[in-house]
């Protein structure tokens, strides 16, 4: 027996080519994750709150917001000359609602006539297939050119002119100029609502 079988014996830590010693963290690591997880918190917040909100919200109540609700206009005054009735709201329930299957997202627009300053205040509206999703998404997609169509056709008319026009043949003229936009279906028919000339 020698003296060496009773030492214990520890190898070596084999070396690890590539591997280098465990570092601290930045300086930065710690305020960027602090951001982060206010971050979460706050999604989480909203997400809860939205879910609550939802579950006590009345379900008779109508939609939030919509994709091309009209928007709002403010009443013109008395002493406005109105010399066209405004045509109805075409597509509206008793509550003054669109249902599912009428584009509303043109909305309300104010167009300048000439002579200064008389304007146009009206809102084009549109039956289409909510279901054909590839339209829809068109439609949607295609939201801003729709409106300057809109805008440049109705400006093209003067007061006068469009005083005495004929709502057939302007209906006309606006839905032969969205279908030369739209690609990946047609519209059948347009509604002009609210159409009213203010002097």
């Amino acid at each position: 027996m020698n003296g060496f079988e009773n030492r214990s014996f520890r190898p070596a830590k084999p070396y690890l080519s590539g591997s280098s010693p465990r570092r601290e963290p930045s300086a930065w690591a710690k305020p960027v994750s602090l951001v982060l997880a206010i971050l979460a918190g706050c999604m989480a917040l909203l997400l809860c709150a939205g879910t609550v909100y939802g579950f006590l919200r009345n379900p008779q109540s109508g939609p939030l917001f919509s994709l091309g609700a009209p928007e709002a206009v403010l009443p013109a005054p008395e002493s406005a000359a109105r010399s066209r009735t405004p045509s109805g709201a075409w597509g509206m329930d008793a509550e003054g609602r669109y249902p599912e299957g009428v584009f509303t997202g043109i909305g309300r627009l104010r167009i300048s006539l000439e002579p200064q300053p008389a304007a146009a205040v009206l809102s084009v509206v549109f039956p289409y297939p909510p279901e054909d999703r590839a339209f829809s998404g068109e439609l949607a997609a295609r939201l801003p050119e729709l409106r300057q169509i809109t805008i440049d056709y109705f400006k093209g008319f003067s007061a006068d002119e469009l005083r005495g026009a004929d709502e057939v043949s302007l209906k006309t003229g606006i839905l032969a100029r969205y279908n030369r936009l739209l690609r990946l279906g047609k519209i059948e028919a347009v509604y002009l609502n609210d159409f009213v000339i203010l002097d």
